[in-house]
């Protein structure tokens, strides 16, 4: 979604289990960019996106990361982290839990 300023992107995900609350996990992560990057740029952040998305999906299906409680608590903490690395060092490395670890460099040459 594009306005007059901004872009705002997301990359949706479901999962069906009958554990889940209507059947179904729905969740999206997403960036809000400034409208004026270079479109590689933004097919960057598109890429990560993504990855970041199925990186949950990954520990979620491994180890129920965000249906347990606890470890969903840590979610917070680690988009904090993710976005305060990838703003800073352009990558980030990411620890969902033992199993799960996720590593994202963003490719920003215009």
């Amino acid at each position: 979604i594009k306005t007059n300023e901004i872009n705002y992107m997301n990359y949706s995900v479901s999962i069906d289990n009958t554990k889940y609350n209507r059947n179904t996990l729905t969740f999206s992560i997403g960036f809000i960019l400034s409208i004026n990057l270079d479109s590689n740029i933004i097919e960057t952040y598109e890429n990560a996106l993504k990855k970041i998305s199925l990186g949950l999906v990954a520990a979620e299906i491994d180890n129920e990361f965000l249906f347990n409680q606890s470890s969903k608590q840590s979610l917070q903490l680690i988009l904090k982290s993710l976005y305060d690395q990838l703003t800073s060092k352009g990558q980030a490395f990411i620890e969902f839990n033992q199993s799960n670890v996720l590593f994202i460099k963003l490719q920003l040459k215009s």
